[in-house]
């Protein structure tokens, strides 16, 4: 919860503060983005607000819940000497290779520039889409990483891990990703942190200096990361908005829908003066570090902000999406795609992310998505329930608990479909695990040797 909420907050509810009730924010976010976002009226105006603060609220009291009235058991942890030490380097190498055959198959190398200069780090990721399957991304984005920290706990020594984790970033860079690096890191930190300080006796005693040190200075160092990440794509000399390749890309875009426009009447305006874009655009240094430090904070708030304006007065709800498609019944919501379009109608394509109770807006209105914030809650605690009744988490035990903790990090900044099951949903990595688990148990009781000497 404390993470869900952290990232809720960075990410979606200081900014669609500042986009609802700060002009100079609002102008500036526009300034940058060269986002088209519609007037609000007064309704859109409360209905944001109302998901902004019923949403996480909801999402606490489902989970409040479960912790609080099911009973707290203690559970023996497994012997971490059971697990056959080859497992993990053979998983981690087969991820590995598969994600390097992947990248040769794109051309990966012509991505490795591309970080310099915004146009070609857009492209560079939309070459990759058009080139890599499904499979191919749900290894890239969340197998390597979760071999990579099966191996970090199993082998234990620090070079392995600083080696691992390189690996893991040098598959990432060419994907032309942001949010898949430092998702990848904070799934390795999750998991060591878990490995040595979680259950009823904790591998190491738990002290203040290194919880500040981790809970402090690990957002720190991700946030430091994001922003030496952005830097490279805005402050080349060349640098600028997204355009299009080609004129057959403006024919394959979606047809735009028809806002009204309320001019006076709106609430809420996004229009600006040339005499604004021209004083922020005046100094450079200037207008790039603002735009540094206030991306974090419009990930998804204007988004927040669009979402009431076009369902349902201009788009009616969809319907309520379970995830029959996969099946091959129906096809799912494209309100990222549909929102998107709304807010940049000369890109070819694109998709922005909304969090999970503004995305469930969209498929029924206000009422479900109080009832999805309530059950998503109640989820989450039944979901770390058996972590956190652990006596002492095993490898596999910690990595579990570390998808749980990127699954409430990706709800707060993603719907539910999207967190658990599209390329980077966290369902690949929980399904993963069981295999892993499931073949350790097997070589272990293959194993002939005592514990003691397979531990030696």
């Amino acid at each position: 919860m404390i993470v869900f909420i952290g990232v809720f907050l960075v990410t979606c509810y200081v900014g669609t503060l500042g986009l609802l009730f700060s002009p100079r924010f609002r102008t500036t976010y526009v300034v940058f983005s060269g986002a088209l976002v519609p007037d609000l009226s007064m309704r859109d105006v409360l209905v944001a607000l109302l998901l902004l603060h019923a949403g996480p609220l909801l999402v606490w009291i489902g989970y409040e819940s479960v912790m609080r009235y099911l009973p707290r058991r203690r559970l023996a942890h497994a012997q971490e000497a059971e697990t056959p030490l080859w497992l993990p380097r053979v998983v981690f190498l087969a991820t590995v290779g598969a994600a390097a055959y992947s990248l040769v198959r794109a051309d990966a190398w012509r991505s490795l520039l591309a970080w310099a200069d915004y146009n070609s780090y857009v492209h560079a990721r939309l070459r990759m889409f058009d080139t890599l399957t499904f499979f191919e991304f749900v290894n890239v984005y969340t197998l390597v990483p979760l071999s990579a920290g099966y191996l970090i706990l199993s082998d234990g020594r620090r070079r392995v891990a600083a080696g691992a984790l390189a690996i893991v970033l040098a598959i990432q860079y060419p994907l032309a990703q942001r949010k898949v690096m430092l998702i990848s890191v904070l799934l390795i930190a999750c998991a060591i942190y878990l490995y040595r300080y979680a259950g009823w006796a904790p591998r190491q005693s738990v002290r203040s200096r290194q919880q500040i040190a981790w809970l402090a200075g690990g957002p720190l160092v991700l946030y430091a990361a994001y922003l030496g990440l952005t830097l490279m794509t805005v402050l080349g000399p060349g640098s600028g908005a997204f355009k299009n390749l080609t004129a057959d890309s403006q024919r394959a875009r979606r047809a735009p829908l028809d806002i009204p426009r309320l001019g006076d009447a709106a609430a809420v305006s996004f229009r600006i003066d040339e005499s604004a874009i021209a004083r922020i655009q005046s100094n450079r240094v200037l207008s790039v570090s603002l735009y540094v430090l206030l991306s974090p904070l419009t990930r998804t708030s204007v988004a927040a902000v669009t979402y009431p304006v076009v369902f349902p007065n201009v788009r009616p709800y969809y319907r309520v999406d379970v995830g029959l498609d996969v099946l091959g019944l129906g096809a799912m919501p494209d309100d990222n795609l549909l929102i998107y379009s709304v807010l940049w109608p000369e890109h070819e394509r694109g998709a922005i992310g909304a969090p999970f109770q503004v995305a469930l807006y969209s498929q029924g209105g206000l009422w479900l998505a109080c009832l999805g914030s309530l059950l998503v809650g109640l989820g989450l605690a039944l979901a770390w329930r058996p972590f956190r009744d652990l006596d002492r988490p095993t490898a596999i035990g910690s990595l579990y608990g570390a998808l749980i903790i990127v699954l409430a990090a990706f709800l707060a900044i993603d719907s539910i479909r999207n967190s658990l099951i599209v390329s980077y949903g966290m369902a690949w990595g929980l399904v993963a695990l069981g295999f892993i688990g499931a073949a350790a148990r097997h070589w272990s009781r293959a194993d002939p040797l005592p514990a003691f000497q397979r531990a030696k």
